[in-house]
Parts: C-alpha cells; sequence; structure tokens
C-alpha cells in the first residue's frame, strides 16, 4: 500500500445505531447505491443497499449484499455513476437533535472520471446540502454509515488512485511497468505477474493481438506458452501462464498441435521423442516410412537385373539340355 493511501470522511449524522461499513475489494471502486427514503418533510433516509463496486481496470461491476437501515417503505432511488467513472464525494443531511442524536434526511452521489471531470451529481431526498468529498486523485472505496431502524450518519473511506492513474491513463506506461522496466515510483502495485498486469496486459491484447508484447495470448490451446517462441521473445506472460507451464520437454500432443497450427517451438525445451509409440500422456502421431525417389530406381534396376540373369540362365539351360 501506499503513503496515506486511504482518507476517512468525517461523517454527517448522529452518532446512534450501529456501525456498518459497506466496503468494495482491493481493486474496486463504489460507483452506485439505492437508497430509500421516507419522503416526508423534512425527509428521513431509511436504508442504504445495493452498493456497486466496479473493478477499474475490467470494468466488471458486483453489488454488495449489506444495507445499513431496516425500514422497507418510502421512495427507492438508483443512484449510478455513468461508465468509467467513480463516486468521489457523498452528500447527505443531518436531522440533529439533543445529545448529538439524530438521523440523516437523504444521500447524494458526485461522480468523477479519472480525469477528476464530475459526470454526475444526484441525490436521493430532500434536503441533501453537505457534500464530503475525497481529495483530488482519491475516490470512494467503501460507505462508512451508523445506522439502526434509519440511518443515522454517512460517511465514506477513500482511496489514493493517483499513483495507479498516472499508469493507468497510459497505456505504454502501463506495458512498461508490467514487463517490469518501469520507474517503480510511477508503477506502484503495476508489476510482472501482479492481479493489474494480468488484467491491465489481457484487455490490451485482446483489442491487439499482434502487439510483440501479446505473443503469449495467441499461443493455441494445447500448447503451454512457454515452449512458443513468440512468447519467449519479449512477450507478458501472466502469473498463470508461469505457473502452468511444465519446465520440462515438449510433449507429443503439444508437437503435434504446434504443427497442425505453424506455431514455432522454442529450442530452450526438448522434445519428446518416440510419438509414434502409445505413451501415457503423449499422441499416437505414427509416421510412416516412405521410399525416397533414388532408392525406388535402385530398386527397379534391381529387378531388371535379376530378370535379365534370370532369363540368360534359362535360356543357357536350355541349349546344354538340347539333344541336337
Amino acid at each position: 500500500m501506499f503513503a496515506k493511501d486511504t482518507v476517512t470522511l468525517p461523517p454527517v449524522g448522529g452518532n446512534g445505531g450501529v456501525q456498518v461499513d459497506i466496503a468494495c475489494g482491493a481493486n474496486e471502486l463504489a460507483t452506485g447505491l439505492t437508497a430509500r427514503t421516507a419522503g416526508s418533510s423534512p425527509d428521513v433516509l431509511n436504508t442504504v443497499n445495493n452498493v456497486t463496486c466496479t473493478n477499474w481496470q475490467t470494468g466488471e461491476s458486483r453489488t454488495s449484499d449489506m444495507y445499513a437501515g431496516s425500514t422497507n417503505s418510502g421512495n427507492t432511488t438508483k443512484l449510478a455513476c455513468p461508465a468509467g467513472s467513480y463516486i468521489a464525494a457523498v452528500k447527505s443531511n443531518w436531522r440533529g437533535w439533543n445529545n448529538n442524536s439524530g438521523v440523516t434526511s437523504g444521500i447524494g452521489i458526485v461522480c468523477k472520471d479519472f480525469n477528476g471531470k464530475v459526470t454526475l451529481d444526484q441525490s436521493a431526498g430532500k434536503e441533501v446540502y453537505y457534500p464530503i468529498s475525497c481529495p483530488a486523485g482519491y475516490y470512494v472505496n467503501a460507505l462508512n454509515m451508523r445506522a439502526g431502524t434509519v440511518v443515522d450518519s454517512v460517511a465514506g473511506t477513500c482511496l489514493n488512485m493517483n499513483p495507479r492513474i498516472n499508469v493507468i491513463k497510459n497505456s505504454d506506461t502501463t506495458a512498461a511497468c508490467c514487463m517490469g522496466i518501469g520507474d517503480p515510483s510511477i508503477c506502484a502495485d503495476y508489476s510482472p505477474q501482479s492481479g493489474q498486469c494480468d488484467a491491465a496486459m489481457t484487455k490490451r491484447c485482446s483489442s491487439n493481438p499482434n502487439d510483440q508484447l501479446c505473443g503469449c495470448f495467441s499461443v493455441p490451446a494445447g500448447v503451454p506458452p512457454c515452449y512458443a517462441t513468440k512468447c519467449l521473445n519479449g512477450a507478458y506472460m501472466t502469473k498463470n501462464m508461469v505457473t502452468s507451464c511444465p519446465n520440462t520437454y515438449v510433449d507429443c500432443t503439444a508437437q503435434v498441435i504446434a504443427a497442425n497450427t505453424g506455431t514455432q517451438l522454442s529450442t530452450k525445451y526438448g522434445i519428446q521423442q518416440n510419438c509414434g509409440n502409445s505413451a501415457a500422456g503423449s499422441t499416437t502421431n505414427s509416421v510412416q516410412p516412405t521410399l525416397q525417389p533414388n532408392f525406388l530406381i535402385l530398386i527397379f534396376i534391381v529387378l531388371i537385373a535379376a530378370i535379365i540373369l534370370g532369363a540368360f540362365t534359362l535360356r543357357k539351360n536350355t541349349f546344354r539340355n538340347s539333344p541336337f
């Protein structure tokens, strides 16, 4: 993790209820939620659920099954960031009572892309005034609330995306980091065979299959990538590719597939011999001996010579046994 990798936002609301933390994963940011408000004036935030977490590398999203509050009545509003943007600020308001107790009157989100551009500013409920914003380059990775029957307070945890943004916004920088030749102060957690690099390079190579760095991704199934020349010539290998490499000889199955697909095998590994035998783990690939042209000519000459010799011998014996 980086220095000051996370920042906790101050809560808006009271201290009633119990702590409810709805957190996204290590490679995810919050991109949406569903709120249920009473619809009164002033309003009350009854529940927050269906928090959406999106992987910033792959774009895949999931919905958390956790919730805050337990009142199912009221108006339902779904708040969702546009694709490619993430929650960078949370908005709310507090209906305060005595002894620092109280409830929130609603919730809102402000979404930004990685260029810092606001893509959405939307709220659920009435009188949602106060934004609590992440610092520049930070985005919400968790919602931290207190709740009982209704939601008492709203806060959030912001994840520092600045080091990652520097890499994500430049595909060549990403590639350099993933190949282990980038500046460590820039690459952050983008390192060879890391989850970040595996996802980033898989995405890059799906769009650019002829990229020199993508040779491993086009090796045909059945041939371990580490056997193929184009994979070993400076291409990126995912963690799974590295760990699945047999690191022994090229077996018969791989040899046959490579031959049929025109895949050049590296000389780094030896090849399994006697592939015509039905050995365990190999494919029978019997190669019938073929007669070369010069050998056929030799056989033809020998046959002709035998025929001539036979005919001469027969004629000689015939004259010897003649009564005349």
